[in-house]
């Protein structure tokens, strides 16, 4: 009730629904029905004929042998896990200014790293068992570092999409699958430690923990700084970048996808247009191409995005933009170290094997298995969000 002289209430505030109460179960419900349909899919899929065909995988949908174990060492992962849980609750609870924000995104990190140390029982030589996979049955980017030094940075990257369709010259499936740049870090990380392999390893796995700054960025220009906060720390003891980071290069190149998306995603979401965040994040993505084709997923999700969250006429425009940034990129890589994109890319698609997988399985067990690597708390509170009347992502 208002008196006379009062002025009426803001729109937006009297078009607000009532707010609900939240309780446990708003939590947990979401918790035990994913957790039950992966246990579910997961056992299908032990019994499953096509879960098991065309992939060297003991346990579908997970992607290898998978041999579970647990040590001591186990032990600091739960604590880590235990530790950011708590600290992100109190994090989340309090008013924090924005400059003080790199204190638990440092913290997060820290804890990435630590509980990543400890998933691995406790064995020095899992640090750096991709950086020794070398052999053409169970090789990695490393078995072609030598080429690289036989020709040079420049040579082996001019050379890459002949090197792609000569027999033999790439011996490994990543090698063939994916753009030279891994290769070329590789060599120069080899270049600069060349008797030790330990700190190449902790450099690639320091860097893909750094994956939580741009995660923050994304989480706090579509949900707010609280939601941001709590993301970081539970993707920081998540399996994915826990597992990854010291097993192959895949969290390496998430990184930099996740970079490359933030800035789009910042620059879009954006009231006021941030034209030249989105210049950045198409440069960045360009960048990217050097060294993972999957930034043609970032970029269509830029463009799908850019038409929901814009008007058409903007949204053409920041494209373009991000456009210009990535050929400004692609140009820079051209002149630099003789990068061509579109020859690599068009040189991958002949030697790729066609797969033997079945397609009818793998429509639900590639989304199941992101799910699972990506933990039960993000995996349900994602797919809740998804589903609601207005979720975040579209009305920021």
């Amino acid at each position: 009730m208002r008196t006379a002289g009062s002025p009426p209430p803001p729109l937006a505030d009297a078009e607000q629904p009532p707010a609900r109460p939240r309780t446990i179960w708003w939590v947990v419900s979401p918790l035990a029905i994913v957790g039950a349909g992966l246990l579910a899919f997961v056992l299908f899929s032990s019994q499953s004929k096509a879960a098991h065909k065309g992939i060297p995988s003991s346990f579908p949908p997970i992607y290898g042998a998978y041999q579970p174990s647990f040590s001591p060492w186990g032990w600091f992962a739960i604590a880590a896990a235990l530790l950011a849980a708590g600290l992100s609750f109190l994090f989340a609870r309090k008013r924090w200014h924005r400059a003080a924000l790199v204190i638990p995104i440092v913290v997060a990190i820290l804890f990435s790293f630590g509980a990543s140390l400890a998933m691995v029982n406790g064995n020095p030589g899992e640090f750096v068992s991709p950086l020794k996979r070398t052999t053409a049955h169970y090789g990695d980017y490393q078995a072609e570092v030598p080429k690289v030094r036989a020709l040079g940075v420049r040579g082996f990257v001019e050379a890459f999409p002949k090197l792609l369709k000569e027999p033999g010259a790439l011996i490994t499936a990543h090698a063939r699958t994916h753009p030279p740049g891994t290769e070329v870090l590789l060599s120069v990380l080899q270049s600069r430690f060349p008797k030790h392999l330990i700190p190449r390893a902790l450099f690639i796995a320091f860097f893909s923990c750094l994956i939580l700054i741009p995660t923050w960025f994304i989480a706090r220009a579509f949900a707010g700084e609280r939601a941001a906060l709590i993301t970081v720390f539970l993707l920081g003891v998540a399996p994915a970048p826990g597992v990854f980071i010291f097993l192959n290069f895949d969290a390496f190149h998430a990184t930099l996808l996740v970079g490359s998306a933030a800035l789009l995603a910042w620059g879009l979401t954006r009231k006021e247009s941030h034209w030249v965040v989105v210049l950045l994040g198409g440069a960045m993505l360009g960048f990217t191409s050097f060294f993972s084709y999957q930034v043609m997923f970032v970029a269509g999700f830029a463009v799908l995005y850019a038409f929901v969250a814009r008007p058409w006429k903007d949204a053409v425009r920041l494209l373009v933009i991000a456009g210009i940034g990535g050929l400004i990129a692609l140009g820079i890589l051209r002149l630099a170290v003789g990068f061509n994109l579109f020859a690599s890319f068009a040189a991958a698609r002949t030697v790729i094997p066609r797969s033997t997988r079945v397609f009818s399985y793998w429509f639900f067990g590639d989304p199941a298995v992101w799910l699972i690597f990506a933990g039960l708390p993000i995996a349900a509170f994602s797919l809740r969000e998804l589903f609601t009347k207005r979720p975040a992502w579209l009305v920021a």
